[in-house]
């Protein structure tokens, strides 16, 4: 036993090499999930209002700024396999690239900003929870620049493997955005109480840390010489198709997904208030399982995209076994406690749970929590199987198959069900709970016919062909 550890420890594509990346992506994605749920727990604190508001809002946000994201934040899969390649100086060219996608994202929401009022009263929702849904959603549209560089940047980084350097930001960013949320939130040490304002300030106030620290790192002239982080900020058409190629069905998968799950909150909203808050819980603790899954995702995606960029299919499929066995052993105790002991997690949102609407919200969560373990068991292979299906470029199948489960099997039943039939908030969480099985059965499918070791996002000379013949070497 003590010599199969380490092998399994030891061996190329093993899980010490999963680890060194994994390890910082996932303290990362934490505090991403601290950074939310403690910015939630407050609102649950201040009023019943601002934490049924601050989740629809800023889902909505992300929803409209998603696909910039997944176009930008797909840098990471081109510096992953330039960097197996060995062709350090053209990562400068491809984050330029992404910055300029980040760009485009700014003036989209500049656009959307002033119609913010008519779409949240379009949707329906109870007429005190509207003010506080807009004011969180304008202010997160100042700070959607600032998310969208960061994501762009930050790859530079994780496609090395650097992931170290992302873990540090994630956490300092963390730390000013709870710092914040209380001084702002319940107006402490002489700030004014400013409620959900407070919350939605201190969150575009991390997006804006993070930004100006990655910059900082980023064009600093050490990385200027070797990667030609600076001089190569040329506009370059022809690299900015090929990201869009493979980045575009990245961000439309990432918006299709973000719809189901933000029609399926709006559509609850319908329902009333204590359903619309009950599900709004349930997802923030979600994020408890999701984040860092999330974090083993994104490692198994760099390592493929690295590996594949060195020719090495065998350990890019190595990888992401030692992925997907390593987040069923971390799932394994949020499982049962969500099963068996759920309320240790949801007394963190209100200490009384046998008073005024609470009470109600508790009933509803209960059995939510169990909705939530089931399907997380599936989500692990969604999300693992997926970072390596992107790692290698095979992102067109990933954006197909979530398309059509999304449409089919969240919008349309939920809207059928929840919308129009009024029947009860537990058949919208079936829907959820099959979508993502369906999903996980799919991409482990797709993993074990192996096409996806046939993909590259880069052109390598005397290695591959090129999927794009219009577009020359040089330039990528």
């Amino acid at each position: 036993m003590k010599k199969k550890l380490q092998i399994l420890w030891q061996e190329a594509g093993g899980l010490k090499d999963l680890l060194t990346v994994a390890v910082p992506m996932v303290i990362s994605t934490i505090a991403w999930t601290i950074q939310h749920f403690v910015d939630r727990m407050f609102l649950t604190w201040y009023s019943a209002e601002s934490i049924a508001a601050a989740m629809p809002a800023g889902i909505l946000h992300f929803n409209l700024v998603c696909i910039f994201l997944g176009i930008a934040g797909y840098v990471n899969v081109f510096i992953a396999q330039y960097h197996g390649a060995g062709e350090y100086g053209k990562f400068g060219a491809i984050i330029w690239q992404g910055i300029y996608i980040s760009a485009m994202s700014a003036v989209f929401m500049f656009l959307v900003y002033p119609f913010s009022e008519d779409i949240f009263r379009t949707i329906g929702h109870a007429q005190e929870i509207i003010p506080h849904e807009v004011i969180y959603f304008k202010i997160l549209s100042l700070a959607t620049f600032p998310m969208a560089f960061s994501s762009a940047a930050s790859g530079f980084f994780s496609g090395q493997g650097k992931t170290i350097i992302i873990m540090v930001i994630n956490l300092a960013a963390t730390g000013v955005n709870v710092v914040l949320d209380y001084l702002m939130i319940f107006g402490k040490f002489g700030f004014p109480e400013m409620g959900i304002k407070g919350a939605a300030i201190a969150t575009s106030a991390a997006f804006l840390f993070s930004a100006l620290v990655y910059a900082y790192c980023l064009f600093k002239k050490e990385n200027n010489r070797q990667f030609n982080t600076v001089s190569d900020f040329k506009f370059n058409a022809s690299l900015f198709r090929q990201l869009l190629k493979f980045g575009l069905p990245n961000g439309l998968q990432m918006f299709i997904e973000v719809a189901g799950f933000s029609f399926f909150v709006m559509v609850v909203g319908r329902l009333g208030k204590i359903e619309l808050v009950a599900s709004n819980i349930a997802l923030n603790i979600n994020n408890l399982i999701f984040m860092p899954l999330l974090g083993i995702s994104m490692s198994v995606s760099i390592l493929t995209g690295q590996f594949l960029g060195e020719n090495n299919p065998h350990l890019a499929e190595k990888v992401t076994r030692r992925g997907y066995q390593l987040a069923y052993v971390y799932i394994f105790p949020y499982l049962v406690v969500f099963l068996f002991f759920p309320d240790l997690i949801i007394r963190f949102f209100n200490i009384d749970t046998t008073a005024g609407d609470f009470a109600q919200v508790y009933r509803f969560l209960i059995v939510i929590m169990r909705f939530t373990a089931i399907y997380s068991w599936f989500d692990v292979l969604n999300l693992v199987l997926a970072g390596c299906l992107k790692g290698a470029g095979d992102t067109n199948y990933v954006m197909k198959i979530i398309s059509v489960a999304s449409v089919f099997v969240m919008i349309i039943p939920n809207w059928i069900f929840i919308a129009i039939l009024r029947l009860h908030l537990f058949w919208g969480w079936s829907f959820i709970s099959a979508y993502v099985a369906i999903l996980g059965i799919s991409f482990y499918l797709r993993f074990r016919s192996g096409k996806w070791k046939e993909k590259r996002v880069i052109y390598r000379e005397n290695r591959f062909l090129p999927e794009y013949p219009d577009i020359p070497a040089a330039e990528i």
